[in-house]
């Protein structure tokens, strides 16, 4: 493996372009600008700091896509990767914001809301709504494959549900059906799981 310290940007790029630079150099001399170009693609969009998680993948597609590129047609490899890295974090946190608003749309067809006694300021009912998220995302877990299927489809993506019984073989009414259980378990789930954290809070 080739000693990194002390090579420079343009000494990447040579080794790079001449094929002397092993998969794993590569990516230990870009890995760490991309990192912080990928959190900040996902900070400029969520306004939020990104989850690790989001981070490593866009860093990890990043790089895919960086080694994709024919070497002669790069002027700078860590400037390059950077910019990649950063739009990588750009995708990943629109993903986040609509996978919130659909979340946000499930939890308002569920009809369940925060405490009020948490609303004396607009932090805390945000923050508030995103426990009821975080309960909604973890009773979804608990959904049948069908089930899941049809809250996320009918409800966060707004697929009607005649589509959706089409698409499954099923009647309207059959389909109806399935997706007021699912819910209800739903609403079930995300009502204990408040009320649990609830009794919590005041035997603190």
């Amino acid at each position: 493996m080739m000693e990194q310290a002390g090579i420079d940007d343009e000494d990447l790029l040579e080794a790079w372009r001449q094929g002397k630079l092993s998969r794993r150099d590569l990516y230990v001399g870009v890995s760490a600008p991309m990192r912080q170009a990928a959190r900040r693609g996902i900070r400029s969009i969520t306004s939020s700091d990104p989850d690790p998680h989001e981070v490593d993948d866009s860093v990890a597609q990043a790089f895919l896509e960086l080694e994709g590129r024919e070497p002669m047609e790069v002027t700078s490899l860590v400037g390059f990767a950077v910019r990649i890295a950063f739009r990588r974090g750009q995708d990943s946190g629109r993903r986040t914001i609509r996978e919130r608003e659909q979340m946000r749309s499930m939890i308002n067809h569920l009809g369940i809301t925060a405490d009020p006694q948490f609303h004396d300021d607009d932090m805390c009912e945000a923050a508030e709504r995103e426990v009821l998220l975080g309960h909604a995302l973890r009773c979804m877990a608990g959904l049948t494959d069908e089930q899941l299927d049809i809250v996320r489809t009918t409800i966060m993506e707004s697929e009607s549900l005649s589509d959706w019984a089409l698409r499954a073989g099923k009647s309207h009414q059959s389909a109806s059906r399935q997706r007021t259980r699912a819910l209800e378990s739903l609403r079930r789930c995300v009502r204990s799981k408040t009320s649990t954290a609830g009794g919590n809070d005041e035997s603190r």
